[in-house]
């Protein structure tokens, strides 16, 4: 019998404290410090008494009444001694000692013995703890409190074990920031505005906590990658002067290719600026070995070739200036010093490759440029002694500035850097400049370079006739261009034609400057106009404005009809086989369909294209099945057959080949974009001119439509789109699933199995700032897609 009552008296110890304990944890989280609770038990051998004290609260001794408590439906107390009945719930008040118990609700019958705990953490406020203990000692959790840091306690289930309570998260705001991130996350399948509408206020709460604890962990995470990336970068600077101090400049060398490798990243291109890298190679621009100078150079340059923000920060370092004088170093060349002097040029050639990086689209880059003479400097590379890889580079630097400056044309006036710049290459010491280059080195000049050397003089041949005359460029050209056509014939060479399209342009620019020029000569002579200075200017601006109103649709057209006739003449000479097809409208999309047919004793098989029109507006659009005859490998091939009427070429086995329109289907709009389901050629999504993704199921459509103008009818529409665009890409791995990409810069997927009429997507992807031009799905990845748009971005 004692050691029962010592057990019981242990047990009620234990309880208290445990209470108290809680207690004292939820008043420091509140501010407050409480005393800790003891408790004192007796040993076998020991006559102290059992003892327990809490602090703040005073327990006396009441009488022990053995009745068994009776329950109601109201909070009564209990008194000491009492047994309680099962299926109650019972509350301790820590700060007056008492015990009340009540019935359980109508859905709380599965709760056991209930063991309550009443706790006051602030002064005039009642919080209530309420447990209901099972027999195996498993705890079940409740609060009721007017105290705020009682708020959202949950009831939990036997099998889970007490959470402390969480800091007061203010989660609307967490709602805000999370649904303003580019992607904002799921509630499960849900977006995060659809769980907002669907979920309760206390299930939403606890879904964006859990959504913010994650978006924190990631963010950790993506700070330790940034602490890493700043730690080997900074230990990679740290080495570079060691090995400074003991002399190892190949091991400088090395360090610094590998910092010019990790700032072809952008993110690490920021954490280089973060950690004062642009001041680092600033240093060495002035090192005393010319190696060290143009590789610090080549940091700079690679950093700020595709992005603004490098640009300012090595602006701000005061690189320019620096790069500027390394540009104008000069010396003499002579039979002792060779290995020197291509130093001192490979240096300049970096230098120059930094400066043109940073000065791409910078104006004050630009002005810094103009006031270090750097125009002066730059013309020191034409001519004389530079290695044509040297002036190449200055080339691209003129190129560069007048392209940018003829597309700003219309704001130049806001540009005054860059209008000085324009003006500058312009002048007729740059046009003999260029036209020397050219002159020298068209011959060795590859196929991309030839083009932008071309594109040059171009650019400046308004301004520069007279100078392009004395050098009898057209003829020069005349001559080249026969060549690259023979070349073209034998090769196919595509580059090739890119090179013709940029020479013909020069002549016929040639040309309509010549004309204009003489024109108003004419002009001025027939009207006594003076020949005085301000003729001249008057004459040039004239000029410019004349050659070009010469040089827009009318010169276009003329190249390209000039080019296709030249094609056309010569197409039997080049291919087995060409079939040309003349459409009623152009055509923006085009793709083979899977299947072909062969009939017996016919000499060719049958293929499909699916196509789309492109009409003014006007007219009914379609989408479109073709019908192709393409000659079996056995088959006399004519490549010369013609049929002047249609304008088509091509034919075989003395037939003309046969292209034919076998399925038109009304078209709400333009076809931007035509794909058929892998899994079923008959399933064809398009892009419209409008928002929406269209799905026709052509065999459940006439082959020809009632009449010539009707609307569109669908078998789904796509939704989740606000503008057009022409990203669409079928899932190859899973049928219905499609993924389309529009100007709105928003991919969108969805799965239209035995979907509605109109389908939501299944899922939205923001990502890019700009219009989405492709999406594809990759051909053996189920869940991995791709997407490449105006925003110079491409992303998986």
């Amino acid at each position: 019998m004692r050691q029962v009552k010592h057990f019981v008296f242990v047990v009620f110890c234990i309880c208290n404290l445990l209470a108290t304990c809680f207690s004292v944890k939820q008043s420091e989280d509140s501010g407050h410090r409480e005393e800790s609770a003891t408790c004192s038990i007796p040993t076998e051998t020991d006559s102290t008494p059992a003892t327990c004290s809490a602090p703040s609260t005073t327990v006396s001794e009441v009488p022990n009444h053995n009745a068994e408590f009776v329950a109601t439906n109201d909070w009564q107390e209990l008194l000491q001694g009492q047994s309680v009945p099962p299926g109650l719930h019972v509350r301790v008040n820590l700060q007056t000692g008492k015990r009340e118990a009540k019935l359980l609700d109508a859905n709380e019958k599965e709760a056991d013995n209930a063991a309550v705990l009443v706790d006051s953490p602030d002064e005039g406020s009642e919080g209530v703890l309420q447990t209901s203990a099972s027999a195996v000692g498993e705890v079940k959790e409740d609060h009721e409190a007017t105290d705020k840091s009682y708020d959202n306690v949950e009831i939990l289930n036997e099998s889970e074990s007490f959470v402390p309570k969480e800091p007061d998260w203010n989660h609307e705001k967490m709602y805000e920031l999370l649904n303003s991130l580019p992607e904002p996350p799921k509630v499960g399948n849900m977006d995060i505005n659809e769980a907002q509408k669907k979920l309760s206020k206390d299930e939403f709460r606890r879904e964006i906590i859990r959504l913010w604890k994650n978006r924190q962990a990631d963010l950790k995470l993506a700070l330790d990658a940034l602490q890493n990336d700043s730690k080997y970068q900074g230990e990679l600077i740290h080495s570079f002067h060691e090995a400074g101090l003991e002399g190892k400049v190949e091991e400088q060398l090395v360090i610094l290719e590998k910092l010019e490798w990790e700032v072809q990243d952008l993110d690490k291109t920021h954490i280089f600026h973060y950690i004062g890298g642009f001041d680092f190679v600033l240093e060495q621009l002035n090192a005393s070995d010319l190696r060290i100078a143009a590789s610090a150079c080549w940091v700079i340059g690679t950093a700020c070739k595709y992005y603004d923000d490098a640009q300012v920060w090595a602006i701000d370092a005061g690189v320019m200036p620096r790069l500027l004088q390394q540009l104008a170093v000069e010396s003499s060349i002579t039979s002792d010093n060779q290995d020197q002097q291509l130093s001192i040029w490979e240096a300049r050639k970096k230098a120059l490759y930094a400066i043109t990086s940073i000065m791409r689209s910078q104006d004050r880059a630009r002005k810094l440029f103009l006031q270090f003479d750097g125009e002066r400097a730059l013309g020191q590379f034409f001519g004389g002694s530079a290695p044509y890889n040297v002036q190449i580079k200055a080339l691209f630097l003129v190129h560069d500035t007048l392209v940018e400056a003829e597309s700003k044309k219309s704001e130049i006036a806001s540009h005054p850097a860059l209008s000085k710049l324009d003006e500058a290459f312009k002048t007729g010491e740059w046009c003999e400049r260029v036209v020397n280059f050219y002159e020298t080195f068209h011959e060795n000049l590859v196929p991309s370079h030839l083009i932008e050397a071309l594109e040059t003089l171009t650019a400046q041949a308004d301004m520069c006739s007279s100078v392009f005359q004395q050098a009898k460029l057209r003829a020069q050209l005349d001559k080249q261009i026969a060549n690259w056509e023979k070349m073209k014939l034998a090769e196919s060479d595509e580059e090739l034609t890119h090179v013709l399209k940029a020479a013909r342009t020069l002549i016929e620019t040639l040309k309509s400057s010549e004309t204009s020029h003489e024109e108003l000569k004419l002009d001025m002579a027939f009207n006594g106009a003076n020949k005085d200075t301000s003729a001249d200017s008057t004459l040039s601006k004239d000029t410019h404005e004349l050659g070009d109103i010469k040089n827009d649709q009318l010169l276009q057209e003329k190249l390209i009809n000039e080019e296709y006739k030249i094609w056309k003449k010569n197409t039997p000479f080049l291919y087995d086989l060409v079939m040309t097809h003349a459409l009623e409208w152009p055509s923006l999309s085009i793709q083979w369909l899977p299947n072909c047919g062969i009939s017996a004793g016919d000499d060719f098989s049958v293929h499909k294209l699916l196509l789309g029109t492109h009409t003014s507006g006007a007219e009914q659009n379609h989408l479109m099945v073709a019908e192709v005859r393409l000659p079996l490998e056995d088959t006399e091939i004519d490549a010369r057959k013609f049929d002047d009427e249609t304008q088509e070429l091509g034919g075989f086995g003395g037939v003309s080949g046969k292209v034919e329109i076998k399925i038109r289907i009304n078209h709400d709009g333009e076809v931007n974009r035509a794909r058929y389901m892998p899994s079923n050629e008959y399933i064809v999504a398009t892009k419209t001119i409008h928002s929406e993704v269209h799905i026709f199921d052509i065999t459940k459509h006439p082959s020809q439509p009632s009449s010539e103008i009707g609307t569109s009818s669908p078998n789904y529409r796509l939704l989740g789109h606000s503008k057009e665009g022409y990203g669409l890409c079928w899932n190859p791995h899973e049928p219905f699933h499609l993924l389309s990409g529009s100007d709105d810069a928003v991919i969108c997927e969805w799965k239209i199995e035995n979907a509605g009429k109109e389908v939501q997507p299944l899922n939205k992807y923001h990502g890019h700032t700009d219009v989405i031009e492709d999406v594809a799905w990759h051909m053996h990845h189920t869940k991995i897609f791709g997407s490449v748009g105006d925003d110079k971005r491409l992303l998986l």
